[in-house]
């Protein structure tokens, strides 16, 4: 995880961690996906796309 250089920044971060989990939880839901292990250890920092993204869908199962 990228670490805050500055602390006056960590505010920003902690919103844009909250809205990123929020979307990825209506994306999921709207397709019908429930995740069923959402937690922080799964929530983690991509460096690459420079976003929060959520993994382990291992127990994870779609409504009919």
């Amino acid at each position: 995880m990228e670490r805050c250089k500055d602390v006056s920044d960590v505010p920003e971060k902690l919103e844009k961690f909250r809205q990123r989990t929020k979307y990825c939880l209506r994306l999921l839901h709207s397709l019908n996906i429930i995740h069923h292990d959402v937690k922080p250890s799964n929530i983690v920092y991509s460096p690459s796309l420079k976003e929060f993204v959520l993994i382990d869908f291992g127990i994870s199962h779609t409504l009919a």
